[in-house]
């Protein structure tokens, strides 16, 4: 199992469950055995493993699913983040979409009512700010969601926005309905008056 120096990666994944020698075995024949992987360390007291491989040829998600095959989890880490600019379905799966295509995301479901997003990812593979620029690439501004503010500040903060929102299509319509009756007044003005 050679790779190319030039194209390979490496990659860090925190493993949960080993408790032996034996577990470590395990883990590093089930990853040897991925294609493209040139080298791996399983470290027991550190519950990790360092594997060098090549991009073109595996994945972190195949590396990911060889854990799994031997029986281990992937220690994962979650966060949620605030979305802005959400306002129908469409947007939700254009995030979800984007926040998947994130190397070393395993979940990503985003709340409307709410705008948030609580993600799992394995932050070896994946950083907040990488989760961060992979909404703001979808057209949306995210910022992570801080422990300071309750849920119903969340909601409140969210209702005060919609209706802020509100107010501003109501003036929109209604400054298009004037604009509308003079246009349709001005149409409608007898040619022989000046």
């Amino acid at each position: 199992m050679t790779a190319s120096t030039t194209s390979s990666r490496e990659s860090t994944i925190p493993i949960e469950g080993m408790f032996c020698a034996s577990c470590v075995k395990r883990v590093e024949r089930k990853l040897e055995r991925v294609p493209g992987v040139s080298a791996v360390a399983v470290n027991l007291a550190t519950e990790e493993a360092k594997v060098s491989y090549d991009p073109a040829q595996a994945s972190s998600d195949d590396l990911y699913a060889a854990v799994e095959a031997a029986g281990y989890g992937v220690r994962e880490d979650e966060v949620t983040l605030d979305i802005e600019g959400m306002f129908c379905a469409s947007c939700v799966k254009r995030v979800e979409r984007k926040l998947e295509r994130v190397s070393g995301v395993t979940s990503s479901p985003v709340n409307l009512a709410t705008e948030q997003s609580t993600i799992r990812y394995n932050a070896a593979a994946a950083s907040v700010d990488d989760l961060i620029a992979a909404v703001e690439a979808a057209g949306y501004h995210a910022r992570v969601h801080t422990t300071g503010s309750t849920d119903d500040d969340v909601v409140d903060a969210n209702e005060q926005r919609h209706r802020d929102e509100l107010r501003d299509y109501r003036i929109k319509a209604f400054a298009s309905i004037g604009v509308s009756v003079v246009i349709m007044a001005l149409m409608f003005w007898p040619s022989w008056l000046p």
